[in-house]
């Protein structure tokens, strides 16, 4: 389990940047024994490697979120036209720069959040592709707000970049929401 907990200074909304992950690239590989396992012909190593370096992704993108950092968070999703976010069964980014700007407005309302991650599980497509689901739950507060918090899965794919990990798909599901204590 993962905790992460930020005070805003510069402002921003990290809940929504939790919120904002999903789906895949069409079509998996077929592995060397025939099966479809995504993973084509990668060896354990490459698999491993992938691994790593999208559980240090994921550190970086809960450390961003705890530190309220908007600029950062926004820069962790794909500038491809490819990309989209759908939450709750809807799309609701297009868009990099449409995550940014969510960002941004909820940056005056929002002064503190904590998420807590579970279940991660990271599914190797290719060297440079993967799909990562986890479970959520998120808590933020603000001036003149009520506590809301929220939890549910994230399915998100994320693809190698420029030499760095994105979301280029993502798909956020709420299972509750509500008011805090």
């Amino acid at each position: 389990m993962m905790i992460m907990r930020g005070r805003v200074r510069t402002g921003l909304l990290a809940a929504a940047a939790v919120s904002i992950s999903a789906c895949g690239p069409p079509g998996g590989q077929v592995s060397s024994s025939g099966a479809p396992d995504g993973r084509g012909d990668l060896s354990e190593d490459v698999v491993a490697t992938v691994r790593a370096e999208i559980e240090e992704f994921l550190e970086v993108y809960r450390a961003r979120t705890g530190a309220l950092d908007v600029e950062g968070l926004a820069d962790m999703y794909s500038s491809s036209p490819e990309f989209y976010w759908v939450e709750v069964g809807r799309r609701t980014y297009e868009s990099a720069e449409e995550i940014r700007e969510g960002l941004r407005g909820l940056s005056a309302q929002v002064d503190d959040i904590v998420t807590v991650t579970e279940e991660l599980r990271v599914t190797p497509l290719a060297r440079d592709a993967v799909v990562v689901t986890m479970r959520f739950s998120q808590r933020m507060s603000g001036p003149g707000m009520p506590e809301l918090s929220f939890s549910g899965v994230i399915t998100s794919v994320v693809v190698r970049e420029g030499g760095a990990w994105r979301f280029l798909v993502g798909h956020a599901t709420t299972e509750s929401m509500g008011g805090g204590a």
